[in-house]
């Protein structure tokens, strides 16, 4: 059975790379399958993401990519703010340089059924509407977001688009913005969506009156889960994600700084076009005052991340109203990190389930006031780190590639 995976990029080192590195290692491996990529990026780019996330690369993949891709436009774009330009660039030259490629992989690989996990990834693509497809949803498009949800939780949850809607740029981007919400409601009919997350099922069920099914992202919890350092622990918190202001990483320095003791590691990938935030959080640590108990770790291979996480005690997520079960958040559960995360969003809902597997905080007092007790009370300590290592397994990506293969087989009868 041949399975067409499409993603237009690997470079940007993100979740929904690894899931999508996930997805097409395990199936390349089942006799089954013959897999095809379609994406801007190709075999280099693949084994790059596999020596960062620990994930072992996919074999006998055929890649279908383009030489001259718009995403190294954004990707080696200078410092902010001056990557606007570019990227207004990149998206005017995505949707023809993208369709090409999907046109000859359709031609060429005559696919059984089609994966792909992003809506921008399916609005170009007439050619796909006879062959059954799989939709794994992120959040939907900006200009819908911005319909349905509150600006004041919006403006968290997608910082970079609130900045081109303020001032005169919204006279520019606020057309594109309807445009996009427009494309999405229009958009081709997947035959069957999955949602990541409770919030985003939520969030497509308001105008598109599809039903979903609600389905965890594929993590790689086994290494993690068979590490048991409990006993040689120091008193730090991890942030994990990439170095990126939607993050929101500056909540994890203040709340740091209301510590008394211990350290935070701020672990993620960086791209050129964010320097100018390491140093903006470089600058806070050190107008904070603890610039010393502060260590961030950029670009960092899965070996060291590994080693990082077995010296931890606290995984801390600062982002609010994130919308992803955060492989990042469960990988620290397994390996033994207690998670503290905001009381809101998907982390909340359905990593911890609202207090069951982990702690949630409002404030950033309240988060300092549950590290301070983490760290001081050795056998509360033990108790939730083993909480959270039951909870991550749940995550497993052997149950996630069961349904997807059950649903692939449903779709190619």
């Amino acid at each position: 059975m041949k399975i067409l995976i499409i993603h237009d990029q690997y470079q940007i080192i993100g979740g929904a790379e690894m899931q999508n590195l996930e997805i097409m290692s395990s199936l390349s491996k089942d006799d089954q399958y013959t897999v095809a990529s379609v994406s801007f990026d190709g075999p280099k780019e693949i084994a790059k993401l596999s020596k960062i996330s620990g994930i072992s690369p996919p074999s006998q993949v055929r890649f279908y990519t383009s030489e001259s891709s718009p995403a190294h436009m954004l990707l080696n774009a200078p410092p902010y703010p001056l990557h606007r330009l570019p990227k207004i660039q990149y998206l005017a030259s995505y949707s023809l340089k993208f369709q090409s490629i999907v046109r000859k992989a359709m031609r060429d690989f005559n696919p059984n059924v089609i994966y792909f996990d992003l809506w921008r990834s399916s609005r170009f693509f007439s050619e796909i509407k006879s062959v059954p497809t799989l939709l794994y949803s992120y959040l939907p498009p900006f200009g819908y977001l911005l319909k349905y949800v509150p600006k004041s939780i919006l403006l968290k949850m997608s910082p970079h688009n609130a900045y081109l809607l303020t001032g005169s740029r919204s006279l520019l981007y606020l057309p594109l913005v309807e445009l996009d919400r427009s494309l999405y409601i229009n958009i081709n009919e997947p035959t069957i969506v999955f949602s990541l997350s409770s919030l985003v099922d939520r969030l497509i069920r308001i105008e598109r009156k599809k039903r979903t099914e609600l389905l965890f992202p594929p993590i790689n919890v086994s290494p993690f889960l068979r590490s048991d350092n409990s006993n040689n622990r120091k008193d730090i918190v991890i942030t994990l994600g990439r170095i990126d202001q939607e993050k929101n990483l500056e909540q994890s320095i203040r709340i740091l700084s209301r510590v008394n003791v211990g350290k935070l590691l701020i672990v993620g990938s960086l791209l050129r076009m964010d320097t100018w935030y390491l140093r903006k959080l470089y600058t806070l640590a050190k107008e904070l005052g603890v610039s010393d108990r502060v260590l961030f770790v950029t670009n960092a291979p899965f070996s060291q991340i590994f080693e990082l996480l077995k010296k931890s005690k606290i995984v801390l997520f600062p982002q609010e109203w994130g919308h992803s079960p955060y492989a990042s958040i469960v990988e620290a559960m397994a390996s033994g990190c207690v998670p503290v995360v905001p009381k809101q969003g998907t982390p909340w809902e359905d990593i911890v389930q609202m207090g069951r597997f982990g702690f949630g905080y409002s404030t950033i007092e309240e988060a300092a006031n549950i590290i301070e007790l983490l760290f001081s009370d050795s056998k509360s300590f033990k108790y939730w780190s083993s909480i959270a290592k039951k909870r991550a397994s749940d995550f497993a990506q052997e149950i996630f590639m069961a349904k997807l293969k059950s649903y692939i087989q449903q779709l190619a009868r």
